[in-house]
């Protein structure tokens, strides 16, 4: 799918992340993804931070921020911690993406979404709960949690 990118955009209070892999990381890209992956789907955020790098910092996100009412933060130059839970996300969603793909890592956004979902549905340490309870108020009814019905061979 030519995909190069993982966009991500983390809850401060939730650690509930959203991502989608692109094949490119334009300004346009990104603005389209923070539309339709966040805005159209959960409303604006009162504040949204990035990095000060050209493609987030530009005249297409600025009037997305004005036309929505959220106010665009940058992260300070060389000092990833102002960022820290998207460097600590990376920590870990990294690998194990690195584990799923085919030899050629050709395939590596296929597993994309299922990563996470399994971020997002395990507990946090920092909340004690999992992303997805605080996001949504409820765990997700997963089938492997349901009990199995029994079933009965007769001989």
């Amino acid at each position: 799918q030519d995909n190069r990118y993982v966009l991500e955009i983390i809850g401060y209070l939730s650690k509930y992340v959203i991502a989608r892999a692109v094949p490119n990381n334009s300004a346009t890209t990104i603005a389209q993804f923070i539309v339709e992956e966040v805005i159209l789907k959960y409303g604006a955020s009162r504040k949204i931070l990035t990095h000060q790098d050209t493609h987030f910092k530009n005249e297409l996100m600025e009037k997305i921020a004005l036309l929505m009412g959220f106010k665009h933060a940058f992260a300070r130059t060389y000092h990833p911690q102002t960022n820290g839970q998207v460097e600590r996300f990376n920590a870990t969603f990294y690998p194990q993406l690195a584990k799923l793909h085919d030899g050629n890592l050709n395939n590596w956004d296929e597993y994309l979404r299922a990563c996470i979902f399994a971020y997002n549905t395990r507990l946090h340490n920092t909340t004690g709960y999992s992303p997805i309870q605080l996001m949504f108020a409820r765990e997700p009814i997963l089938s492997f949690d349901s009990p199995t019905s029994t079933i009965t061979l007769t001989v």
